[in-house]
């Protein structure tokens, strides 16, 4: 039975995943940076197309931190797994906005 659980969950939960990022990835608007007549435009570009990815790298980071927590099932070992994954997870968050917007904290000033 937890198998048969284990088979159905996942495959839910990673359809459910590529439902709800996707549509942030297929609607994002870039712009040809290359076609650009600055340096500016093209690093504006890679630095929209990295947020993309940092944004969908921590969905699912969280997605299977919480897999990691439903499939522990009170083994303390596993519960600690899967919350430094989630403390992971939130720190890596973190760092990603902090650097997202001191770029463009020093983008505003020059």
């Amino acid at each position: 039975m937890k198998k048969f659980a284990y088979y159905l969950i996942l495959p839910v939960l990673l359809v459910l995943l590529l439902c709800l990022t996707l549509p942030s990835t297929t609607l994002a608007q870039f712009t040809q940076p290359i076609l650009g007549a600055s340096l500016a435009g093209l690093f504006n570009a890679v630095l929209s197309f990295f947020w993309v990815i940092a944004t969908v790298f921590a969905v699912v980071c969280f997605v299977i931190s919480g897999i990691m927590f439903m499939t522990a099932m009170g083994d303390p070992n596993k519960v600690k797994v899967a919350r430094n994954s989630v403390i992971f997870g939130a720190i890596g968050v973190a760092v990603a906005i902090l650097a997202f917007s001191s770029v463009k904290i020093v983008e505003s000033m020059f």
